[in-house]
């Protein structure tokens, strides 16, 4: 499974929407999992309240037929429509053929990339000062939403917020 883009997750079929803002997929509708009288699910900095069920999970089944999908496409791998792009899943797994082992609950996280990436990468270099926090770029604010606004270049809030930084 490839753990990027709007399928990302290795336990369930949510789908995460890209934000400009962020520059990356937005994650906060994983709150979605939380219970429905859960203080996150409230409006906030959020997002507006999450009012959706819990996405479904991915199954063992599931994740076996997206690589057989995946694997028997015609269509060239970076093809913004080859078949993996829907579900994350690159191709079929050879531990799909082991019995009783699921593809789902039986594969840990991959710590080593966390520690590489996450930490090494990101975390240390920020604490020792050696790395900046970026602002979010906002392209658009439609609705004029209070949160998105406090970040945008233009308003006084982000320039004492860039100050802090």
């Amino acid at each position: 499974m490839a753990h990027a883009g709007g399928a990302c997750c290795h336990w369930c079929e949510a789908r995460f929407p890209w934000s400009n803002a962020m520059r990356r997929h937005d994650h906060r509708c994983a709150r979605r999992h939380l219970r429905p009288s859960h203080p996150y699910r409230r409006a906030g900095v959020w997002g507006g309240e999450e009012l959706r069920d819990a996405p479904r999970p991915r199954t063992h089944e599931s994740i076996i037929a997206a690589g057989a999908a995946s694997a028997a496409s015609d269509m060239p791998w970076a093809h913004p429509h080859h078949p993996r792009k829907a579900s994350g899943v690159d191709g079929e797994c050879p531990l799909a053929k082991i019995p009783l082992f699921n593809l789902v609950w039986d594969l840990c996280m991959d710590f080593m990339h966390i520690v590489k990436v996450l930490i090494s990468g990101h975390l240390l270099p920020l604490l020792k000062g050696q790395r900046a926090l970026v602002l979010p770029i906002v392209k658009a604010n439609l609705a004029e939403d209070r949160d998105i606004a406090r970040y945008s270049p233009a308003t006084p809030s982000c320039a004492r917020t860039c100050d802090r930084l």
